[in-house]
């Protein structure tokens, strides 16, 4: 299945179930970028690639490939997992603050936008892969994130629900995160 969703600007925003690597030319972008302007040694597009893998090995659950593309080029991607989630493969633990019952609520990891394409992150969430799930019947998605920049958005859209310290790969810089609620339907 792929589907395009939505399109403004010559950008197509669709959804497919299966995985390319091109998709990850958004994370490799902004890996390059954050090298440039304050790198912290996380490299998202091997721990994106090692969630995807153990989403795919473990079973019981599925995994949404949202992208944005131009001109046949990936430029953002976004991950949304259904399913009988494992919130320790996303989280690294249990997390208490689910409300919702299995099966109506999802996960949300790896919001990207390559740098040179930013500027629709927050309609592409908000008017498409939200309306989205809330179609198929989804309450609410849960994600979190370390990225200080994007709190604000998540904010706007849902509420924070929990908060976490992580380090870095090399344990060099410590990372605050959040966690975040959003209402689907």
């Amino acid at each position: 299945m792929r589907d395009i969703l939505y399109s403004q600007d010559g950008y197509d925003f669709g959804v497919t179930d299966s995985f390319e690597p091109a998709m990850l030319r958004p994370i490799i972008e902004n890996l390059k970028y954050k090298q440039a302007h304050g790198w912290d040694d996380y490299d998202e597009v091997k721990h994106a690639g090692s969630l995807i893998l153990a989403v795919l090995t473990k079973g019981g659950m599925q995994m949404d490939f949202h992208f944005m593309e131009k001109q046949g080029e990936y430029c953002g991607i976004a991950l949304c997992t259904t399913g009988q989630l494992d919130s320790e493969i996303f989280f690294g633990a249990k997390i208490p603050m689910i409300s919702e019952p299995e099966g109506q609520y999802l996960f949300f990891n790896y919001f990207h936008i390559a740098p040179t394409d930013r500027g629709y992150g927050e309609k592409w969430l908000r008017d498409v892969i939200i309306p989205y799930y809330a179609l198929v019947g989804y309450e609410a998605m849960y994600l979190k994130t370390t990225h200080e920049k994007s709190f604000s958005l998540y904010s706007r859209l849902g509420r924070q629900v929990g908060s976490y310290t992580t380090y870095s790969d090399n344990k060099l810089y410590k990372r605050k995160g959040r966690i975040y609620r959003i209402g689907v339907g």
